[in-house]
């Protein structure tokens, strides 16, 4: 039989180093996020000799990780303070107890920015934070 994991006690997390140390407290509940790998890019080499296209690897995309929230003035201000400087940030899968990240933790370095979606009649008020990698994505397992 095929497992699955439900996506309830996903988290986006906010990082705080001291003595090096990175210890992450959960930031703001999210609603949904975006890939966390993006694909690698498709380097053309070939030939006038050739009778099909070749490609090689090259560089990974490093997109931006949008998440959608909904809207609280409190949640939007703690977002606001944190634009115009590199922070920790993950994506934690699971908890146990107190513990963030049992079922994986994905970890980068970033800049935030957080904008208000707009909306119609009768509809949810949200919020889209959007985080500018600057690091790569480093990727554990929390033991509960």
């Amino acid at each position: 039989m095929p497992q699955a994991i439900n996506t309830i006690d996903t988290y986006l997390m906010k990082g705080t180093e001291s003595s090096g140390n990175v210890s992450y407290a959960k930031l703001v509940d999210i609603k949904d996020y975006s890939d966390i790998y993006g694909d690698a890019e498709e380097l053309d080499i070939t030939t006038l000799s050739d009778d099909c296209y070749k490609y090689i690897k090259g560089l990974q995309a490093n997109e931006k990780m949008t998440f959608t929230c909904n809207y609280t003035y409190s949640d939007f201000a703690t977002l606001k303070a944190l634009e115009n400087a590199e922070n920790h940030y993950q994506i934690a899968f699971g908890k146990s107890g107190s513990t963030y990240g049992t079922e994986g933790t994905f970890s980068f370095k970033g800049y935030l920015a957080v904008k208000i979606i707009g909306k119609g009649v009768n509809e949810v008020r949200e919020m889209e934070v959007s985080i500018i990698r600057s690091t790569d994505i480093t990727n554990a397992q929390a033991s509960a």
